[in-house]
């Protein structure tokens, strides 16, 4: 979520890879993964019924859309993941835990070119 991420390849995701992938499938993670090609046309549909049933009735309402993708993907598959993700790390070693850390040592990190340059345009335009 910031400048760098972990590598891809790093020790760190391919150990998670597993439930990271279910999690990247499932829309449980929104600051990432913001679609699902599986789920998506499921939370269409649940969004318009709903959206059918209370278009007469007064009131602003948030997109029934974006909403579902919250509560069902970051909220609920989320924690529905979280034994799993656990047991990715059952029977670790010193080792082990060593190379985990080292995914995020800065050096061993991948710079986010994109998320770099959005805060370059804009810091930019303040300064001048």
């Amino acid at each position: 979520m910031g400048i760098v991420t972990v590598d891809p390849a790093s020790a760190w995701m391919q150990r998670i890879r597993p439930v990271h992938q279910i999690k990247t499938e499932l829309r449980a993670d929104s600051w990432i993964d913001r679609a699902s090609p599986e789920l998506d046309p499921h939370l269409h549909a649940l969004a318009d019924l709903i959206k059918s049933k209370l278009h007469t009735l007064p009131g602003q309402r948030v997109s029934p859309f974006e909403e579902l993708g919250y509560v069902i993907g970051d909220r609920y598959v989320s924690r529905l993941l979280l034994p799993a993700f656990a047991e990715q790390f059952r029977d670790m070693n010193e080792t082990d835990i060593d190379k985990m850390m080292a995914s995020f040592a800065f050096e061993n990190c991948e710079k986010r070119t994109s998320l770099e340059k959005v805060i370059k345009e804009h810091t930019q335009k303040e300064l001048t």
